[in-house]
């Protein structure tokens, strides 16, 4: 009967019994974000990223996300494009160039694919 009130008790939570940073908790946009960012840059960075510091990144990519979100967004796209661009400029100048952490292209395509996805469902026009 325990484990049924665990599972339970994580999708009440909505973190799917994946552990959350404290920084992200009842921020449902970042740990949305959190959860294809994360293992992804994890994978990537080989165990020099922190829960912390991806949570932080998904953080900024809401941040980017809702700096470029227009009305009517997802039927524009000179605005979809500037989003996309905003998040490519943060993958590249900061995470790659600044913090050294290099996603291959075909990674940072899918991933990138991904927050859209997110944003779209999340943000809506």
């Amino acid at each position: 009967m325990n484990n049924v009130v665990d599972l339970v008790s994580c999708v009440a939570r909505k973190d799917h019994g994946r552990k959350i940073p404290e920084s992200i908790r009842g921020d449902d946009d970042a740990q949305a974000v959190f959860g294809v960012v994360e293992p992804v840059l994890k994978g990537v960075a080989n165990g020099a990223l922190g829960e912390h510091q991806a949570a932080d990144i998904a953080r900024t990519i809401v941040g980017i996300i809702k700096q470029h979100h227009i009305v009517d967004v997802w039927s524009n796209e000179v605005a979809q494009n500037n989003m996309r661009n905003a998040i490519d400029d943060y993958f590249f100048d900061v995470l790659r160039d600044e913090r050294g952490i290099k996603l291959p292209v075909a990674q940072l395509d899918d991933l990138e694919l991904q927050i859209m996805d997110i944003a779209r469902a999340r943000f809506p026009g």
